[in-house]
């Protein structure tokens, strides 16, 4: 099933690259079908962090979002840690961004359980992955939509750890003031321009 769904796979990014894009959709769902058959039938196989991301990956072109979301996580969190384990958790966070993009139109609740599903996503990337260098940007998402939630206790917390993982992954954000914040500049947290999640 692994050398199936990988092949399905390859051949659907050759006909999207090719621009045949019906017959892209055709293998992308046949590799979907291979890959989540891998995952049931052997769930302790040694490769199923790289299937659930490229399960992500296969989802994510077939534009069933929330499905990639949860094969990204799987990939990132539910398995032993590989070197790509934090890009799959990375991905599911921005699949999340889109995801919130496409709902704009939503009923405010749903647009509110999506916004609380990528703060968590977010908090735990932060957790997961302290040493990778796009940990802080992604808590500083995580704060910024706390921030405009109006939750500002858990918004200055999360901000306060970007410092802290900026630290940790060794490296200055860029474009990015990083100072501890405090009560008295929390009001600026809103002024603090984004880091794109690309």
């Amino acid at each position: 099933r692994d050398e199936l769904g990988r092949r399905a796979y390859a051949l659907a990014q050759a006909e999207a690259k090719a621009g045949a894009m019906a017959g892209s959709q055709t293998w992308f769902d046949s590799a979907a079908k291979h890959f989540t058959a891998m995952l049931q039938l052997s769930p302790e196989d040694p490769r199923n962090a790289e299937i659930s991301f490229l399960l992500g990956d296969t989802w994510l072109q077939l534009g069933a979002l929330a499905k990639a979301v949860e094969a990204y996580d799987r990939a990132g969190y539910a398995y032993a840690i590989t070197p790509a384990s934090a890009d799959a958790a990375y991905a599911g966070i921005t699949t999340r961004t889109r995801m919130l993009e496409q709902s704009q139109t939503a009923e405010s609740e749903d647009q509110a359980a999506l916004i609380q599903d990528r703060i968590n996503a977010a908090i735990r990337f932060g957790d997961t992955y302290p040493q990778d260098k796009r940990s802080g940007k992604v808590v500083l998402l995580a704060a910024n939509d706390l921030y405009q939630a109006k939750r500002y206790d858990a918004a200055l917390a999360q901000a306060n750890r970007v410092v802290e993982l900026t630290k940790e992954a060794s490296m200055p954000m860029k474009l990015l003031p990083v100072v501890p914040l405090s009560s008295a500049t929390l009001p600026r947290l809103n002024e603090v321009s984004m880091l794109p999640l690309s």
